[in-house]
């Protein structure tokens, strides 16, 4: 062959045309598509059409609780949330993660929790109740609105020592058995004891009380906050290890067992927003590593075991971040999703997005990647259109709310180019 093409160089010319035009046309996008992540080839042009995606969310968190509603009262709230909403309205959201307890607290009107220090007027819980008003205008405005909720997450000490005796936490927090009940991390919070049954069916308790109370939500969701990150043998929760000691019939090694209280406190969140037709979603981080061994949530057992409606990873990374990028993140937990769903119904997949890196400075868990959210001001963009071409993935949402609305000084500019960007290729 090689001496026929020598001999002909006519042919050999239309051949190398003819591979050539195959290599721009269709080797080469192949190429792109599938590698992006690490090249970091999602680029602004590549990215035109209209983001068909049905679900665009957003996390309402503590923070927001505490800087948008602290204090005011019911026609000032009611105020605020006219310009939430007309915020929400102009980014094309439509599905909104409204915290209900964060810390052992809420900020609803609740029989389990004291209500939330951050919205109390002078130290006393304010008379309405606003998270039912922002629910109701919320919803009236066609909103979806999940209630999100942070399972073990206590408080410090003199916190528990300001609430009514009448709270079951307080009578753990002053029980001679306080540590079946509360471990305690090196920065001296509480967090509820998942491995103990009685704390899990509180839990539930609560996940029921939410429900029944404002049974125009959607569904109910947690994020990371399973037990506290980063566990080991030089950083202990005290409580932990004695409970394991005297609770493990199974005997299993430690990660084990947490991995296990994990999952059966996972499970009793799904059954319980089953019995009243809610959805009920995690979003775990987007590291699985992290996850599994860091704070003992096993995404793949609970996936297999469909105790959830979707999962929401949060992929807080860059296109150019070295140890973990954007897309070959978002692709591995495609991969994990589509190999462990349950046979008999389908686990939804969004993806939770980073707006608070808008503007930074300097990314420190990334490596090349450092610069890329202070250099850039369309990456947003580019993920939620990276994020439109992967089958299966039905939506992205944003942390939080005053990232877009509110945010820092320093990076207003970028924020502003950023939503202007978005906007761009949002519905």
């Amino acid at each position: 062959m090689v001496k026929i093409l020598r001999k002909n160089t006519f042919l050999g010319k239309i051949l190398f045309y003819l591979f050539f035009f195959v290599f721009i046309f269709f080797i080469f996008p192949f190429f792109v598509v599938n590698f992006s992540g690490s090249l970091n080839v999602v680029s602004s042009k590549s990215c035109s059409e209209v983001v068909n995606k049905k679900n665009t969310g957003i996390w309402f968190s503590f923070i927001e609780w505490k800087n948008l509603n602290a204090g005011k009262n019911e026609e000032d709230w009611n105020k605020t949330i006219d310009e939430i909403i007309k915020n929400l309205q102009s980014l094309k959201i439509n599905n909104v993660y409204v915290h209900a307890i964060s810390h052992s607290d809420a900020f609803y009107k609740s029989g389990l929790y004291p209500m939330s220090k951050t919205i109390s007027k002078d130290g006393k819980p304010v008379e309405y109740d606003p998270f039912r008003i922002f629910v109701d205008r919320l919803k009236e405005k066609g909103f979806k609105v999940h209630a999100w909720i942070n399972p073990l997450r206590g408080m410090f000490d003199e916190d528990y020592k300001k609430i009514s005796d009448s709270y079951q936490t307080k009578k753990w927090y002053n029980a001679k058995n306080k540590k079946d009940y509360y471990m305690k991390d090196k920065l001296k919070r509480y967090w509820l004891n998942p491995a103990n049954e009685e704390v899990r069916n509180f839990i539930k308790k609560a996940v029921e009380e939410i429900i029944t109370r404002y049974n125009n939500i959607d569904g109910i969701h947690i994020d990371d906050y399973f037990y506290p990150a980063g566990l080991s043998e030089a950083n202990v929760l005290e409580g932990d290890e004695e409970y394991f000691k005297k609770h493990n019939p199974k005997k299993l090694d430690i990660k084990k067992w947490r991995r296990e209280n994990i999952t059966e406190l996972i499970k009793a969140f799904y059954e319980t927003c089953s019995k009243h037709n809610k959805v009920f979603g995690v979003s775990p981080q987007g590291n699985m590593n992290n996850n599994l061994n860091g704070m003992f949530f096993d995404q793949e057992d609970i996936i297999k075991k469909g105790y959830l409606d979707y999962i929401m990873p949060q992929i807080y990374f860059g296109f150019k971040n070295e140890n973990m990028n954007f897309c070959d993140c978002v692709k591995k937990w495609k991969k994990l999703i589509k190999k462990n769903k349950p046979k008999d119904r389908k686990i939804g997949f969004y993806v939770g997005l980073a707006a608070y890196k808008c503007g930074m400075q300097d990314d420190v868990y990334a490596k090349k990647g450092r610069h890329e959210w202070r250099d850039n001001n369309d990456i947003l963009k580019r993920q939620v259109c990276f994020l439109n071409d992967i089958k299966n993935c039905e939506g992205f949402t944003f942390f939080s709310y005053e990232s877009f609305f509110n945010p820092k000084k320093e990076v207003e500019n970028v924020v502003k180019k950023e939503k202007e960007n978005l906007l761009k290729v949002l519905k």
